[in-house]
């Protein structure tokens, strides 16, 4: 079970409904195993992700909101370019894994990411100020 609350599902308990809405996978699930579940436009990217060892979370569009990897040695400054094909991220988590400055300036066209987690990787001020620039 996620340890995330899928809002679907709450929203469905406060209106007093039992059914479960399961048309599109829960947050918390990893969909990378079926492609025709995440939004057409971010399929290749969330294939190469999940190979990667990336958990992803799907909005409730199929599009990815939250990606979380730890200790991936195959998440690397060139994989980390394909979050900028997921227009709807607002939180990451890269822990442990060989990103540095260069790789975090492709998160500039992310206008909704809200929350970077970088624990572990060896980044510094100039790539964090690349990852934040144009959010305010």
């Amino acid at each position: 079970m996620s340890r995330f609350l899928d809002r679907r599902v709450v929203s469905a308990a406060v209106l007093g409904l039992s059914v479960l809405l399961e048309a599109l996978p829960a947050p918390g699930q990893v969909i990378g195993q079926d492609l025709s579940k995440c939004h057409p436009d971010e399929r290749e990217a969330v294939a190469v992700l999940t190979k990667a060892k990336f958990t992803l979370w799907p909005g409730e569009d199929g599009r990815i909101t939250r990606a979380q990897v730890s200790g991936s040695k195959t998440f690397t400054d060139k994989e980390m370019a394909l979050l900028a094909r997921l227009p709807e991220l607002f939180s990451l988590e890269v822990r442990e894994c060989p990103i540095t400055d260069a790789g975090l300036q492709s998160l500039t066209p992310l206008r909704k990411l809200r929350t970077v987690d970088l624990a572990g990787v060896n980044v510094g001020d100039e790539g964090m100020a690349a990852s934040q620039a144009g959010r305010g």
